[in-house]
């Protein structure tokens, strides 16, 4: 299973479309998205609605902000995938490129 930590800060926006761009690029491949939030907007109710229709989406809300580094730990921390991924919740990383790591990580290679 692949976990897909995204950090998030007042990302409203975009959860829904990260999520769904992974769905639609990650197809029956197991994963899940772990969202670490730390959004003083409303991202919380975006991400509960997520997360409420899709199983392999969940979400923590750190009432006391961290930074980005603290926040891909406690998501690396939480996943359950043997392999682990790290995405931008703006999309600056594609989520179409996903399926081309995986198959890298075939070959024995870490990425």
């Amino acid at each position: 299973m692949l976990s897909i930590i995204i950090p998030t800060f007042n990302e409203r926006e975009n959860v829904e479309i990260i999520s769904k761009r992974i769905s639609e690029d990650l197809g029956d491949y197991p994963y899940e998205i772990l969202f670490v939030d730390d959004s003083t907007d409303d991202t919380p109710e975006f991400l509960k609605r997520v997360s409420e229709n899709d199983s392999r989406i969940n979400y923590i809300h750190r009432e006391k902000r961290g930074n980005l580094a603290t926040a891909v730990v406690l998501g690396i921390e939480r996943s359950k995938g043997e392999l682990i991924t790290v995405m931008d919740a703006d999309l600056q990383h594609p989520p179409e490129y996903i399926p081309k790591m995986i198959e890298a990580m075939k070959d024995d290679v870490d990425i």
